[in-house]
């Protein structure tokens, strides 16, 4: 019996349908194919999750490193403004400071101090307000502490005369235990200093007289505040020196003349010596005697310049037998020791060349 031709020919098409699909059976891919591409889009994406985190922590870091650049910025800034201004204080300040120093004339500020100043005066203001006062005072005493000039008596007297207003000044003081005296005369109608007269011990007059001469003459103060309160620096050093070398060699060390003040009969207080001069000797009549000499030469502008020798005074016996003319380079043998050791050192094992000597 023959089949319709409808039949048969969709009986082909399923033939043909059910060929194809057991041929893509036969392609299709492994099973290991696929996880190594699933493990794969897997590394890919924990790969991504670490390049966003790094990303966000070089985001981070940057930020950071902005603000703590920011925060060295300022703090260079503020550095370099407080160096400016100790700088400027510095350099500027100091003749601006003496300058008020003797410039005060309100004597109950003066008095405020708490030192032992005395202060005579025919004007004095008694309606001063508390605080102004009070931060006077502190400027006065900060203006003391950084010149170390301490004034121990003031006095300042008003003179008319042709219709001029002149200002008569008497300043007593010290700095480093060195007095001094000035009395000077103001014309206030020009502010022009005349009469100038400063007055020191004799032992500091033959250091510095020639400053003073030039001071006196050029009516110039601030010089001669410059080069005291170095000079008086200096000599405090050079005393602190001495009083150690004669601790220490109190049997080889000679008695120094004695300085006195020529001008402070109405004040009692304590003069220090002066001594460019430090001797050392066994004290035997044909023994060597060793000479330290520290002078303090003071410049015509108030520097002053020290001059450290050390020489040999010997009797004629000892120069018979210096055959290598040992003594004679103590001097410069002296200066060579002070560069290398510094000067006490030097001075010490100069001594002990020539001395037998026992510490103390």
């Amino acid at each position: 019996m023959n089949k319709h031709p409808l039949k048969e020919k969709a009986d082909s098409m399923a033939a043909k349908l059910s060929m194809i699909t057991k041929e893509f059976s036969f392609i299709s891919p492994p099973k290991n194919s696929l996880d190594k591409l699933v493990e794969d889009q897997q590394l890919m994406m924990i790969m991504e999750d670490e390049i966003n985190n790094s990303q966000k922590e070089k985001s981070t870091l940057l930020l950071q490193i902005r603000k703590i650049k920011n925060e060295i910025e300022e703090l260079q800034k503020n550095i370099n403004r407080t160096c400016q201004e100790n700088k400027t204080f510095l350099m500027s300040d100091q003749d601006a400071l003496i300058n008020k120093l003797l410039s005060i004339n309100d004597q109950s500020l003066l008095m405020s101090i708490g030192t032992s100043l005395q202060v005579e005066s025919r004007q004095q203001d008694e309606t001063d307000n508390t605080d102004n006062y009070s931060l006077r005072a502190r400027n006065i005493e900060r203006l003391i502490n950084f010149t170390k000039i301490n004034f121990l008596k003031f006095s300042n007297n008003l003179i008319e005369t042709d219709g001029d207003r002149i200002r008569c000044y008497n300043h007593i003081g010290n700095s480093y235990g060195i007095n001094f005296c000035i009395e000077f005369e103001v014309n206030e109608t020009n502010l022009v200093i005349r009469k100038l007269k400063i007055k020191v011990d004799s032992g500091v007059k033959r250091e510095i007289g020639k400053l003073i001469e030039n001071v006196e003459r050029d009516k110039n103060l601030l010089i001669f505040f410059r080069g005291f309160i170095e000079y008086t620096r200096l000599n405090h050093q050079r005393k602190l020196l001495f009083d150690i070398l004669k601790k220490k060699y109190p049997i080889l060390t000679l008695p120094s003349f004695h300085s006195h003040n020529s001008f402070t009969q109405d004040i009692s207080y304590l003069c220090v010596d002066v001594h460019p001069l430090l001797r050392f000797s066994d004290k035997s009549k044909i023994g060597p005697e060793l000479i330290l000499s520290w002078n303090l030469n003071i410049t015509s502008s108030g520097h002053v310049l020290p001059d450290v020798q050390m020489y040999a005074r010997m009797p004629h016996q000892w120069t018979l037998l210096d055959e290598k003319h040992i003594i004679d380079q103590i001097p410069s043998n002296f200066q060579n020791l002070a560069e290398i050791k510094g000067i006490q050192i030097a001075i010490e094992m100069i001594i002990k060349s020539l001395f037998k000597v026992r510490e103390f």
